[in-house]
């Protein structure tokens, strides 16, 4: 199964105002990923994710849930995109969010187009 970093362009920081921290790490530059464009699901892709609705409790976390829906909590970041919703500071005591399922089409419909 395909990771979240798979396919995402690196690039390298060496912006003069981290030359301060990049020197006390020992390194030259900070390198990370370059942020994701999410594609929109398909009306088909849509009508065939299944969702089971969850209720927001306190000391729930994305990573909790991909771990319980999923058995992987790596893919916490499937149940922010598909909800719309990146971090659990989005979210309240009572919202709902959905999680789709199953896994594998979600990540299908990530990487629709992807090289």
């Amino acid at each position: 199964m395909s990771d979240r970093y798979d396919n995402r362009t690196t690039v390298v920081n060496d912006l003069p105002m981290y030359a301060k921290k990049a020197k006390e790490r020992g390194i030259t530059a900070f390198r990370h990923y370059t942020t994701p464009e999410f594609s929109e699901l398909t009306d088909d892709e849509y009508n065939n994710i299944v969702t089971v609705p969850h209720l927001w409790t306190v000391g729930d976390r994305y990573y909790k849930l991909a771990h319980v829906y999923y058995g992987k909590p790596e893919y916490w970041w499937v149940i922010a995109w598909f909800n719309n919703l990146p971090t659990e500071a989005h979210i309240d005591i009572g919202d709902t969010v959905y999680i789709p399922t199953p896994l594998e089409d979600m990540l299908g419909a990530f990487y629709r187009g992807k090289d």
